[in-house]
């Protein structure tokens, strides 16, 4: 973190000193709009970008320029480049106007001042052999245009140091919540159009650099904007210190205070961020690389295609990754409520304490476990714990590495001792979107534990795809894959058991050993502890019709 933190500084002030421009790079021609716009600008009223970024002018490094005089080859744009764009915003201030067909005009004189005041900049530097796309992207703004830039600090990724922990805005649902990295590898935010380009992620054309670029319209040029604001829906302010009411319910327990609480939290958000390496890809990433294309996000005046406005303004995210976050999938491995339960687990029985973390992860912690147990070699520990604690030994398939640690879940970068960072990570993410669109159709072949064929593994023993490929519940003709692939490197592929209710069963059933508080396992004795899956399965409302 204090490396990134001292890279993403020392670039801030080469952009904030112009250094770039000292350089004698080549540029856009002039600045220029990235689409088109709409309602009037007058002071008071609020002008509607349709573009992805507001008024922007590129500058480009050799390579970069190298690149595109030699017609855009794939692959070829060498470690080092770097594509820096100067950004001013769109407000009344930006200085345009239209001629007769209503294409518009940027002042470049004009806006060239209004840089000066309020400068921005979006940046791609290439690096191969950080990720699958081989760019870091990033945003940078002088500070009266923005208070997300660098440093992060410490594992609530607060952008200033020295913060009070008791201020409410710091708190997870405050108004100025931590910040995911404006610059960093895998950024999804600016990925979910990029990964859209035919090669090498970019959009960059000799085009603006030898002429004026595309020219947009102004649409309704002189009428006022609707004057509603976007409204989202409000939560109550965390309390600072635990109620009198919590307190008379569970007064078996001693008063917990916000210190004792605030040394125990979780890394922030920001640092669950996994990203598709270069080579030898890793099984399991993060849902962050997922959002950028599959949550309801907002670039422009538009309103995304999953998000769903009433007529008072108020939005409601209906996007996959939007109800998947707040849902207890979402929440599953940050739940406190599950740690509680985990302690008392370890409580009674201390000396089977780590085979029942590892047992436990396995579900809520999906992708850290089923990651380090891929990266880890087998241990006399782990095999030991899983011929103990599951009734039905696990198919073949599915990874036995080395146990994993519930002291994962802290922590939250490769610095300071932290070498599981990667895989706490994973783990906090819950149970996310690649543990479940990677799981093969279940139990084909039939024989696991006596099930039948196509029924659940159980106990989270499902097996997975593997590295390549993910599943889906569109159909291969119907799927454009070249967006994945370029972002995360995977193939979307149809899989029907996607869409099928047993899927869920693989974590929804849960059949484990009975034991003693001793840790004594009782041997041909075991109990479903989980039968959710199993009870629905039951039930009139499985039934057809």
């Amino acid at each position: 973190l204090a490396a990134k933190n001292k890279f993403d500084e020392k670039f801030q002030s080469f952009l904030t000193n112009l250094k770039y421009r000292n350089l004698k790079w080549l540029r856009d021609k002039t600045w220029r709009l990235t689409g088109p716009l709409a309602y009037s600008n007058k002071a008071g009223s609020k002008i509607a970008s349709y573009g992805v970024h507001p008024a922007v002018r590129i500058y480009y490094s050799p390579e970069a320029t190298k690149w595109l005089c030699a017609g855009r080859p794939t692959g070829s744009i060498p470690d080092g480049a770097m594509i820096i764009k100067e950004m001013v915003g769109i407000d009344d201030k930006l200085p345009i106007s239209t001629d007769a067909d209503q294409c518009i005009t940027v002042d470049k004189n004009k806006t060239e001042k209004l840089f000066a005041k309020y400068p921005q900049w979006t940046v791609m530097l290439k690096d191969s052999r950080a990720s699958v796309d081989g760019w870091y992207f990033g945003y940078y703004a002088s500070n009266k245009v923005s208070t997300a830039n660098p440093p992060i600090v410490n594992r609530s990724a607060f952008t200033k140091r020295n913060v009070n922990p008791h201020d409410p805005s710091l708190r997870p649902t405050g108004p100025s919540s931590v910040v995911y990295p404006n610059a960093i590898f895998g950024n999804t935010g600016c990925m979910n159009c990029h990964g859209s380009a035919a090669k090498e992620s970019t959009f960059t054309t000799l085009d603006n650099i030898l002429t004026d670029g595309w020219r947009y319209k102004w649409y309704r040029q002189g009428e006022k904007a609707p004057s509603y604001k976007p409204k989202y829906p409000t939560y109550p302010a965390p309390l600072g210190e635990p109620g009198e009411d919590f307190l008379k319910i569970y007064d078996q327990l001693q008063e917990v205070t916000f210190s004792q609480a605030w040394k125990l939290r979780l890394p922030a958000e920001t640092f669950d961020h996994n990203v598709a390496p270069a080579n030898d890809r890793q099984e399991f990433l993060t849902s962050d690389q997922c959002s950028g294309c599959h949550d309801a996000s907002i670039s422009n005046s538009g309103l995304p295609n999953m998000m769903l406005q009433n007529e008072d303004g108020y939005r409601t995210n209906l996007s996959m990754y939007g109800e998947w976050k707040s849902s207890p999938m979402g929440l599953a491995g940050r739940d406190p409520i599950f740690f509680s339960q985990l302690q008392s687990e370890t409580n009674n029985i201390p000396s089977l304490a780590a085979c029942i973390e590892n047992t436990c992860l396995k579900c809520h912690g999906v992708l850290g476990q089923r990651q380090y147990s891929r990266d880890t070699p087998r241990s006399k520990a782990a095999a030991d714990c899983q011929q103990a604690i599951y009734p039905a030994q696990p198919p073949p398939q599915v990874p036995i590495g080395e146990l994993f640690p519930l002291d994962a879940v802290t922590q939250y970068q490769d610095t300071g001792g932290a070498k599981l960072a990667k895989y706490g990570g994973l783990a906090r993410d819950g149970i996310s979107c690649m543990s479940c669109h990677q799981m093969l159709a279940n139990n084909p072949g039939g024989g696991y534990g006596g099930a039948g064929p196509n029924e659940p593994f159980e106990t989270g023993n499902f097996v997975t795809t593997g590295k390549q490929t993910l599943f889906g519940p569109v159909a291969d003709k119907d799927t454009t894959v070249k967006p994945m692939k370029h972002i995360v490197g995977l193939t979307p592929r149809f899989g029907k058991q996607i869409k099928s209710s047993q899927l869920c069963g693989n974590c929804h059933n849960i059949l484990l050993p009975v034991a003693n508080r001793a840790g004594k396992i009782f041997p041909n004795k075991a109990s479903y502890e989980q039968a959710t899956e199993l009870e629905w399965q039951n039930s009139v409302f499985a039934q057809p019709g």
